[in-house]
């Protein structure tokens, strides 16, 4: 029997959380069948090892893709692709292989919910978030307050929901976007194109863990690339989105490259710092008080940097930016 629901994990190197989250996946509780599609992109620990274990004992639920040499360095976005492919389910369900689930009622409850209302694309959940070096407290990973009804116009402003949280609607089928192959990190993308569908709702109920740890695939990039790779993302939503919402996104776009103009000019790569920051006034691309305020702040935090430091005292949003993704 076709399974209604696929749970698509990606597994690399993950020997010392994948049990956990294998047996998050197995012990759901469910009125429907599912899969496990687990694509383990040629682990060099025992993260081969363990799904085999698991896919003799569950033949039925475990579907894994082997690969012999790891696709993910090749580009192309063939793990997506493969991954998404194999997934037979009318919904689809994200974990990393490093974050595990909690609730054995979380599909139930999840898929209950899309089947009883068409009119939303996806839902989601809080979870726990864990740092495994303990420098930083657990914590949930949303508070929205009595907020529980999420739009497109919501998640274009920035990515607030954590993967391993998410069920969807499976609309892409033979229809995955080019840059959803190539773009990093490629959830946010994933969740905007889905939320063109229909309403996201929130469950305030803690049915995962996100885990934080040196080798995980967003926390373990420097930087500066987290920059250039969330600048390569917000220039492919908005042309996929045909520039209807660039007021939200360029700005966006042109401080995160003021935001690197400014790193490369503290490593005194003053030609790359100067390329960036002429780059930052032409990501806006209308005119408006968005564009005006944008260049008159760049220019101070760019030729009187001591203003960024204070004015990050007073301003949260402008310290954000150039904080983003250090954690």
């Amino acid at each position: 029997m076709e399974p209604l629901v696929s749970i698509v994990s990606l597994a690399y190197n993950h020997e010392p959380y994948i049990r956990q989250a294998l047996d998050g996946f197995l012990q759901q509780k469910t009125t429907f069948n599912y899969e496990v599609v687990i694509h383990d992109d040629a682990s060099t620990d025992k993260t081969l090892e363990i799904i085999r274990e698991y896919e003799k004992k569950y033949p039925e639920i475990i579907k894994p893709i082997y690969q012999k040499e790891n696709q993910k360095s090749k580009g192309g976005g063939i793990v997506t692709r493969t991954a998404f492919s194999a997934a037979r389910g009318k919904y689809i369900a994200l974990c990393e292989s490093d974050d595990y689930w909690t609730d054995p009622c979380k599909l139930q409850k999840q898929v209950d919910f899309l089947q009883a209302n068409p009119e939303y694309s996806a839902c989601f959940h809080n979870m726990q978030v864990i740092y495994e070096d303990k420098n930083r407290k657990s914590h949930l990973s949303n508070d929205f307050g009595n907020k529980a009804i999420f739009s497109i116009e919501d998640l274009v402003k920035g990515n607030f929901i954590y993967t391993a949280s998410y069920v969807f609607r499976n609309i892409l089928i033979g229809n995955i976007p080019k840059f959803l192959s190539y773009v990093t990190p490629g959830d946010w993308p994933l969740f905007i194109i889905n939320a063109k569908s229909g309403k996201i709702k929130f469950f305030n109920e803690v049915m995962g863990v996100y885990r934080v740890h040196k080798s995980g695939a967003w926390s373990s990039i420097d930087i500066l690339s987290k920059y250039k790779n969330i600048i390569v993302t917000l220039e492919e939503i908005n042309k996929y989105l045909k520039y209807e919402y660039k007021t939200i996104i360029e700005p966006d776009l042109a401080r995160h490259l003021l935001a690197i103009s400014i790193l490369c000019k503290k490593d005194r790569d003053y030609r790359r710092s100067k390329k960036y920051f002429y780059r930052s006034f032409k990501a806006i691309s209308y005119f408006g008080n968005d564009k005006m305020l944008f260049t008159i702040r760049a220019i101070i935090f760019y030729y009187f940097p001591f203003s960024l430091k204070i004015a990050s005292i007073f301003s949260k949003n402008i310290k954000a930016f150039l904080d983003y993704g250090k954690n």
